[in-house]
């Protein structure tokens, strides 16, 4: 077996292994010497391949929201009816969490509780997963009539706004320990529709 092959083996092992546990955990409950001992990895060929253990935790979020975004392209979802279509994009990524399911944790929690100190590291990882979702919702807007005085790029700009302040309000109103996913899910639609058509009733 060549060099190369070995040596990316060795990183798909490892990487695997990583998932695994950050899978089932969070980024701080998980450490180095659990991840080797568990899947019988010496830390010596883990560190050949890997700096630490921030960089172990980015491979895992990148592979994490390459392959979500990777599924989701080859969905060819289309935004022309805001609830129709919004069900639709959610359950093809229960789907996908559903076959993927070590994935799943490490998605909603970088998203709602990424490391401190990896904040930037992890936007960079999901820039792609996020240029994706601001296309649907630009499709999104095409169904609706902004007002004048609001152009599309304010109408993105305020999505992602409205992205950020949602997560943290999980963050901030609820227990760490609760299910970051039924979290997320329970209310999203609602914000989304809130965020497209308002809260208040439009005068006679």
């Amino acid at each position: 077996m060549k060099q190369e092959i070995k040596s990316e083996l060795s990183r798909q092992r490892i990487t695997q292994a990583a998932i695994k546990e950050f899978g089932k955990g969070t980024y701080d409950s998980v450490s180095v010497t659990q991840i080797c001992t568990r899947h019988h990895i010496a830390k010596g060929l883990l560190y050949h391949y890997f700096r630490g253990k921030d960089e172990l935790y980015l491979a895992c979020v990148k592979k994490c929201f390459d392959e979500l975004e990777a599924y989701l392209a080859e969905q060819n979802l289309e935004f022309t009816q805001f609830k129709r279509d919004i069900c639709n994009y959610m359950e093809k990524r229960r789907l996908f969490f559903a076959m993927h399911p070590d994935l799943e944790n490490i998605f909603f929690q970088s998203m709602i509780y990424p490391p401190e100190h990896l904040l930037k590291s992890v936007a960079e990882v999901r820039k792609r997963f996020d240029l994706l979702n601001l296309k649907f919702f630009r499709q999104l807007l095409q169904t609706v009539d902004l007002r004048p005085e609001i152009s599309e790029q304010e109408a993105a700009d305020f999505f992602m706004l409205i992205r950020d302040s949602y997560h943290s309000y999980i963050r901030n109103h609820f227990v760490k320990g609760e299910s970051v996913k039924e979290l997320h899910e329970t209310y999203i639609e609602r914000v989304l529709d809130k965020m497209l058509y308002g809260v208040a009733k439009k005068s006679e």
